[in-house]
């Protein structure tokens, strides 16, 4: 939890009372699942999800060493880490011993608190490769992550779980914090033998 003097210290921590707090999610959602095969050898997964992940009754009231107290209400922001929109895309094509495929998955903005107030802007995920099976027992292969070189970060921010919005400032954008980031650009290669 933050000071209530989250003006000076905007990420500070200081001893408050714990809790158990029982609440739900709740969420309404589409999905829509396709495979297309418009040629011989290729074929096309596609996803796509629209869905409004939120809180329910999750209310509380932390007390602070120094006595002050603050209810917060969650009910109703949207659950931390999870996109409201995804949109995937997976291609495979296959020529005879020879196999390239493709994954590219955009997750939209996902809030990075409790509090709705910091979030993580949308990101895209990609993998690939290429396969060569030179016979029944052999087979060669060259993997890809992150191949669209995309930078950021995702996941939650625990340490400012109450930061509300009207306390964010300038001074929040383009920090370093601890979390999950984007993986980089990665090249494998595999090397695959049947007995």
């Amino acid at each position: 939890p933050l000071t209530k003097q989250v003006g000076t210290l905007p990420v500070g921590y200081v001893d408050a009372s714990y809790q158990v707090v029982k609440y739900g999610v709740r969420t309404f959602g589409w999905t829509t699942d396709a495979v297309f095969k418009p040629v011989k050898g290729l074929q096309i997964h596609a996803l796509f999800t629209l869905q409004d992940p939120q809180y329910k009754n999750l209310v509380f009231t932390p007390e602070f060493k120094d006595g002050y107290k603050e209810t917060f209400d969650m009910s109703g922001n949207t659950v931390t880490s999870v996109p409201k929109l995804i949109l995937e895309l997976n291609p495979s094509y296959t020529y005879k011993r020879f196999n390239v495929w493709a994954s590219v998955r955009y997750s939209g903005r996902t809030m990075a608190n409790m509090t709705n107030s910091l979030f993580h802007a949308g990101i895209w995920d990609s993998f690939g490769g290429v396969g060569f099976k030179v016979n029944d027992k052999f087979s060669l292969a060259v993997n890809l992550t992150n191949f669209l070189n995309q930078k950021g970060a995702k996941g939650s921010i625990p340490s400012a779980s109450l930061l509300r919005k009207e306390d964010v400032d300038a001074s929040y954008e383009n920090i370093p914090v601890v979390g999950y980031f984007v993986r980089p650009f990665t090249a494998e290669l595999s090397v695959k033998f049947n007995l």
